[in-house]
Parts: C-alpha cells; sequence; structure tokens
C-alpha cells in the first residue's frame, strides 16, 4: 500500500520530477532548477531562523512557513501511493511542499529589485514549461491521427483488441525524448465513443483501488495476457486470445497493433505474429507502425453468437 519506496520519493520529490512528466529538452533541465532555487530559499530561510533563535528578532511568519514545509513535505513521504483513485499519489503530494517553499521564499528580506527579477525569472520558466508541454500534446495528437482512420474501418458492435508495443512515442519524428508516461496506453479506448464497440483492455476494472470491477473470472487482461490479480506492471509477454475466447465466449474480431513489430523484444514479436496469424491485415501507415488486422471469416464467422461485429463491405477496405 506504501508504494514507492523512500529513497525514491526523495529522488523525485528533489528533481520536482512531476514538472518533468513531458520530458521535453527544456523541462529536463528547468524543473530541477527550479527545484533547487526553491529548496535553497527554505535553507536559507531556516539559518536565518535558526541564527534569530533566543533573540527578539525571531519572526513568527517565516518559523510558521517553515513549519508547513515541513509538515507537508513529511506528509508526501509518508502518503500511501495505492489506495482510492489509483496510485503514484505521492507524485502529485510532492507537489505541495514547492507550494510552501515559495511562502518561504517570500519571507527572505531581499531587495524589491530581486523580487522583481524573480518573479520575471518565474513568469518565464512557467511560459517555457507551458510551451513545452503544449508542443508535446501536439506531437501526440498527430501521432494519433491513424487512430481516426482505424475507426472508419471498425464496423459497429466489433471487440478491438489494442497491442501496445511503443506507447512512448519515441519512434516519431522530433520526439527522441519520450514522455514519463504512457499517452498511447489505453488511445485504443477512444474506439468506444461510437458504434458500440468495445476495446479490449480496460486497466481499471482490475485493480481494487477503483470501483468498478471485471466479473470473477471474466478479467480480460487476465485471459489475454495472463496478468496476475491486482498486477500493476502492464508490460506484455503472453497474448492468448484463443484462451481468451474460450473461457470468455467472445470473438476478438479486431487487432490493433501500435508501435513497430520491430520495437518489441523479440519473444513479444514472435506473440504478436502467432496472435495475428489467423487474421488479415486491412490498414497499416506507410512506415507499418500502426496496423490492424481483422479476423478472418474462416477462424470465426460474423454469424455466430460470439461476435456481434458487423461485417464491413471487403470492397471499401483499403489495400495492404
Amino acid at each position: 500500500m506504501f508504494g514507492a519506496p523512500l529513497e525514491e520519493r526523495l529522488k523525485s520529490f528533489v528533481i520536482l520530477s512531476p514538472l518533468n512528466l513531458q520530458h521535453t529538452p527544456m523541462d529536463r533541465y528547468l524543473a530541477p532548477a527550479l527545484a533547487a532555487a526553491i529548496l535553497a530559499s527554505v535553507l536559507l530561510l531556516a539559518l536565518r531562523c535558526a541564527m534569530a533563535l533566543g533573540s527578539r528578532r525571531a519572526d513568527t511568519r517565516s518559523w510558521a512557513a517553515l513549519l508547513l514545509f515541513a509538515s507537508l513535505l513529511a506528509l508526501a513521504l509518508a502518503f500511501p501511493d495505492t489506495m482510492g483513485g489509483g496510485w503514484t499519489h505521492y507524485r502529485r503530494m510532492q507537489m505541495f511542499p514547492y507550494f510552501a517553499g515559495l511562502l518561504c521564499m517570500a519571507c527572505l528580506p531581499l531587495p524589491a529589485s530581486a523580487r522583481r527579477a524573480m518573479a520575471a525569472l518565474a513568469v518565464v520558466v512557467s511560459l517555457a514549461l507551458m510551451a513545452g508541454g503544449t508542443w508535446r500534446q501536439y506531437r501526440i495528437k498527430q501521432q494519433l491521427a491513424p487512430l481516426a482512420e482505424v475507426e472508419q474501418l471498425v464496423p459497429p458492435h466489433c471487440t478491438v483488441l489494442p497491442l501496445v508495443l511503443d506507447d512512448g512515442g519515441a519512434w516519431a519524428t522530433g520526439m527522441s525524448l519520450p514522455p514519463k508516461y504512457r499517452p498511447f496506453f489505453q488511445a485504443a479506448s477512444r474506439l468506444e465513443l461510437r458504434g458500440d464497440r468495445v476495446a479490449l483492455f480496460n486497466y481499471l476494472a482490475r485493480l481494487q483501488v477503483y470501483p468498478v470491477h471485471f466479473v470473477p473470472g471474466q478479467d480480460t487482461q487476465a485471459l489475454l495476457f495472463h496478468w496476475r490479480p491486482q498486477q500493476e506492471a502492464t508490460d506484455l509477454t503472453r497474448i492468448d486470445i484463443a484462451g481468451y475466447e474460450q473461457a470468455s465466449g467472445q470473438a476478438v474480431d479486431y487487432v490493433l497493433q501500435w508501435g513497430a513489430l520491430a520495437s518489441a523484444p523479440a519473444p513479444l514479436q514472435a506473440e504478436v505474429l502467432r496472435a495475428t496469424a489467423s487474421y488479415t491485415p486491412v490498414y497499416a501507415t506507410p512506415d507499418g507502425k500502426v496496423r490492424l488486422f481483422r479476423r478472418n471469416a474462416a477462424s470465426a464467422s460474423y454469424a455466430t453468437p460470439r461476435s456481434r461485429c458487423t461485417a464491413l463491405d471487403s470492397r471499401s477496405l483499403p489495400t495492404v
């Protein structure tokens, strides 16, 4: 329940890693520099208050700011990581001590010119961080363009199994540094917005920290990927479509491969090839890094109760 060990939390706090989630070239340096400036201000204020102990120069506001910083830091380091709403709560909690650190910075007796310079610098840093995040999101949106084309090819009432082989986006031009989160991890879930389609991937429903759970014995990820109960790791090592269909009685109509096959480890490449052997490729991007496979009619007829998928006219499908 505690989650990340103390040393990992301390390291993440010191470099202010939540501000570097986009992992752009600017963020890599701005976030640690900002953290260093705020922590240095806290240290200077602590030294100033320590030197003023026992004298009439004691500043209650400074002590209050330091106490708030220490309290929020202790809370961030001790906050349970896995609880209602998900995990990695400590990453969110470690931001709060820095807000108290800004109060500590405000308590320092700095000249007006220094305060104005710091305010201007803060504006520049904020704009740079927002620009980096905007650029990253723009590039991610560009990479999601094939998903709109895939959406036109998957008929209503079909099931789609997304296989994310490269969810960091490192394969895209201009994104040699992938973000520190997984932007394409659940991107295929957008296919569920129209046409009564079902994306066979929902890691939220298999964890106790969320309110909606799979029916016992029908955990999609356990049947397809052989993940253990409450397993947080989401790496693919097995793709058992036949086992899933036998246990659930539901056909896997389409398989969406996201990321180049060559980007996956050799054992996973073999699993993907085996899983898609009975499927026909119906879409591929020019670089082959996003591919859509349709189940062969010989493997499972759309007229069977195992699938409610509405077949598209084969003449409307592109040639791959």
